[in-house]
């Protein structure tokens, strides 16, 4: 064999080890152009970070529950993104789903009213927050008893018969009307006919503007939203309680501090930033406050006026205990009557 065919026969060999070479080699993600180290021993088998659980946050059945869930949706979905947590709504069915739901964990939070507020405290625990100011600087509420301005009834003594709308297990709607009639000659509650419960506040102002009840017995700050859409409906008050807290943010014992405190700093904070103006614009709200249980010294003080007839109220559990501040100024529960 003449050295020009050996010299073919090295050159093919040469060639054929490389394609074997190559055949073999595939690139990794460090071989990439502008990558970086590969991951170590065991990367492949460490799972993504678990998605923290959902707050509940519960509403109570205030006003037309679709505008209601629409409007915290918006909440809701800022303070989920503050917090880096999901927030998801849940509606109680009734006033008393609330106390079920706060004794048994089902809710993280909750936008109440003062009576409520009250119970989850005494029995659950729950702390008090923050709670709403709207633009007119109003931060409270109070308890009306009111009728059509055609009604022939005056005053309370004139409500001897009738039925009262009323919406179980409220401050508004249930304690105030009913000390606010202790006194009315031949009104008794246990009478047949003599209160006609109603799911919500809204649902009562609307009964007693349409004349199926004698007179109602709810929020004044829904009482004005109602007239201010409805101008041509006139109602009359007959009756105001003193004021307590506009519906505050409460949150169960068992919440972590840290993700209360996160909470109830993004509402505090949340009218200092543009987004957080221009979200608080569209659900209502001026800006949020800091709130006490000691704001409630009213509802501890309706419930000692009541408490001797507690069990017939129909309001599931024991009564809170009196009002727990020796020095807590005086607060008149009786019912200022309005002007005509």
């Amino acid at each position: 064999m003449n050295r020009t065919v050996l010299t073919i026969l090295a050159g093919v060999l040469l060639l054929g080890g490389l394609v074997g070479v190559i055949a073999l080699w595939r690139p990794g993600p460090a071989d990439l152009p502008g990558a970086g180290p590969g991951p170590g021993p065991g990367a492949a088998d460490q799972e993504p970070a678990a998605e923290a659980a959902p707050l509940r946050l519960g509403l109570v059945p205030e006003r037309n529950i679709f505008e209601q869930r629409r409007r915290y949706r918006l909440l809701a979905d800022h303070l989920a993104e503050r917090l880096g947590r999901p927030i998801e709504l849940v509606t109680f069915s009734t006033y008393h789903g609330v106390l079920h739901d706060f004794e048994h964990g089902a809710v993280d939070a909750a936008f109440l009213g003062s009576f409520i507020t009250v119970l989850v405290h005494e029995r659950f625990s729950a702390r008090v927050l923050v709670k709403p100011e709207y633009p007119d600087e109003m931060s409270t509420y109070r308890g009306v008893v009111f009728v059509r301005d055609d009604s022939p009834v005056r005053s309370l003594q004139e409500l001897g018969e009738g039925c009262i709308a009323m919406v179980r297990a409220t401050m508004a709607g249930h304690l105030f009307p009913l000390v606010a009639m202790e006194d009315v000659e031949g009104w008794d509650p246990d009478d047949e006919g003599a209160i006609c419960w109603i799911s919500s506040h809204d649902e009562v102002i609307e009964a007693t503007a349409a004349g199926h009840v004698a007179a109602g017995a709810a929020k004044d700050l829904r009482l004005k939203a109602f007239e201010q859409a409805n101008p041509d409906i006139a109602l009359r008050r007959l009756a105001e309680s003193g004021p307590v807290p506009e519906n505050a943010l409460v949150v169960a014992a068992t919440l972590d501090e840290q993700v209360a405190a996160a909470l109830k700093e993004a509402l505090l904070t949340l009218h200092e930033e543009p987004e957080g103006r221009a979200l608080a614009e569209r659900i209502g709200v001026a800006r949020f406050l800091p709130c006490d249980i000691e704001e409630y010294g009213l509802v501890y003080e309706l419930v000692d006026r009541l408490r001797e007839r507690w069990a017939t109220l129909g309001i599931q559990g024991p009564a809170p205990p009196g009002w727990p501040r020796s020095d807590a100024p005086a607060r008149s529960t009786t019912p200022a009557p309005s002007p005509d």
